[in-house]
């Protein structure tokens, strides 16, 4: 937009306009205030738009994604933070939204440092301190992230109920440092945005409706304490274990595997029926090896036993012999004993009771 005007009288009187080149070029009218007032007209225009999508949402939770997503449109950030402050301060901030960001992440380490600087500016009595914030503000354990977290320049915008409680606030970061214009804009805007907080039912509705809750309750608690003087049958459904009366446990009886079993689990069996059986060839060889022995052992016997009444040095070794055979007899009937142990039968009648039967074979 340019303006115009002829210099009626000397700018000494203080009559008239002076209008002053502002590119250096003589002659040539001055553009520069029309250039900012048409600024300064688009950016009230975007304050009174916000200001009436702020006074339309249904939800805090809209408010808050509103906030995050178009206050760019008043001022320039890079990233904004939505913090709700829960009601005397028994709690730190939460981040509520974040700009550009669908879901929060509750987990993220930027999340928790951020809620940890608001914590600390809770504790420290300025969470009300409207303007700039720098790594100063918070301890020195909160001052090793600034950098990796928070852009260099942060400004916390707090939003201040009537009664002067914080109940949220607003955390713009950029590259640039915030001037002082821009400050003022977004205290304007905040004002907006926190009267729409509280009449959406913000901290100050939370507290009336525990309360509501509190003494219902209260109620419920005196209606139940009166029902328990009433007599009522009740029942219940509660997990059992069967066990065995008067169990017998089957024992191993030798050192062998499982190659059989001859029986279900849960299986109703009688006194003297094979239960399982083991694998019979280690015990069957030895069987048949001490049968072959003895009878090798029996026929050294026999020859020496008849020798001795050709020499009688001969017979001399004939108690030997015999022992020998006894040892033999003795290892033969051991591996028969064995072998005969290979099928485990139920000492009495009953309810077999094990777990499967793929559990057991091979071990």
């Amino acid at each position: 937009m340019v303006h115009t005007a002829t210099q009626t009288e000397s700018p000494s009187r203080g009559t008239g306009k002076d209008f002053r080149p502002s590119s250096g070029l003589s002659g040539g009218p001055s553009i520069t205030s029309g250039v900012k007032t048409e600024k300064d007209s688009s950016i009230l225009l975007a304050l009174l738009q916000l200001e009436s999508q702020v006074r339309k949402a249904q939800t805090v939770k809209e408010l808050c994604f509103l906030l995050a997503n178009e206050t760019r449109r008043l001022v320039d950030f890079r990233q904004a933070c939505i913090f709700s402050i829960t009601p005397k301060g028994r709690m730190r901030g939460r981040v509520e939204a974040v700009s550009s960001v669908a879901v929060v992440d509750r987990n993220a380490p930027m999340i928790t440092w951020i809620e940890g600087v608001i914590s600390e500016l809770w504790e420290q009595g300025s969470l009300k301190d409207f303007g700039p914030l720098s790594s100063t503000h918070c301890s020195t354990e909160l001052q090793r992230d600034w950098k990796s977290f928070a852009f260099p320049h942060v400004l916390w915008c707090p939003l201040i109920r009537a009664d002067q409680q914080v109940i949220g606030g607003l955390w713009l970061t950029r590259e640039i440092p915030w001037q002082d214009g821009e400050v003022q804009l977004v205290r304007r805007f905040a004002e907006t945005v926190a009267h729409a907080w509280q009449a959406l039912g913000g901290t100050k509705r939370r507290v009336k409706n525990w309360k509501v809750f509190k003494n219902w309750l209260w109620g419920v608690l005196v209606v139940v304490m009166a029902a328990m003087w009433l007599p009522v049958r009740l029942s219940t459904l509660a997990p059992v274990e069967v066990v065995p009366r008067d169990p017998s446990v089957v024992t191993a009886p030798l050192d062998g595997v499982v190659g059989e079993i001859l029986v279900h689990p849960n299986t109703l069996v009688q006194t003297g029926q094979t239960l399982f059986r083991y694998e019979d060839t280690t015990f069957r060889n030895q069987f048949e090896v001490a049968e072959k022995n003895l009878s090798v052992t029996w026929m050294e016997y026999r020859k020496v036993s008849q020798g001795a009444f050709v020499d009688h040095d001969t017979g001399a070794g004939m108690p030997v012999q015999a022992s020998e055979v006894r040892l033999k007899e003795a290892e033969r009937d051991y591996a028969w004993d064995m072998l005969q142990q290979v099928e485990v039968k139920a000492p009495r009648a009953g309810i077999v009771i094990f777990t499967d039967k793929s559990e057991w074979i091979g071990k």
